[in-house]
């Protein structure tokens, strides 16, 4: 059966298969947005957001933005490719509005591994940090880059594995 309920971006009838899928890739998004927001706000640091930026968070000269990616397992490598540029875009599209020390950070929902795993690497590469959620629950794991990056700002991260 296919019921259409909303038109999508092109226009056209969305099914509610899609629709669904859409539903739960926005509540992923929020689930992990929210992780970040808990790590902040346990700092008494309240993140901003606005229509592009997922997560803007300052600290003194420190400005951290965030791009959050939820996604398939087999769509990790796309997604974080993207999240590379809109960071890259948001630091320069922002620069007057961000501290002396910027920083940016992916949060994904899956560790690049496989054909993806090159991609820790090249984050490391680029000084951009990534944030994954553990495949066996809720909780947020990173390289030690991402941790040596971001540890003055949220000291938790030094007890993460």
């Amino acid at each position: 059966m296919k019921r259409s309920i909303k038109k999508g971006a092109s226009g056209r009838a969305m099914r509610l298969v899609e629709w669904v899928a859409l539903e739960r890739s926005d509540l992923r998004h929020w689930v992990l947005e929210k992780a970040i927001v808990d790590l902040f706000a346990a700092r008494k640091i309240k993140p901003l957001t606005n229509e592009y930026v997922d997560l803007l968070a300052h600290s003194g000269p420190v400005s951290i933005i965030f791009e959050v990616k939820s996604s398939a397992r087999d769509e990790v490598g796309r997604r974080v490719r993207q999240a590379i540029y809109q960071l890259l875009e948001y630091r320069f599209v922002y620069r007057e509005k961000l501290g002396s020390d910027v920083r940016l950070c992916i949060v994904s929902e899956h560790r690049p591994v496989g054909s993806d795993y090159w991609l820790l690497e090249y984050t490391e590469h680029l000084g951009i940090g990534l944030i994954w959620k553990k495949d066996d629950s809720d909780a947020l794991a990173c390289a030690e880059f991402t941790r040596k990056l971001l540890v003055d700002v949220l000291p938790q991260l030094a007890e993460w594995p």
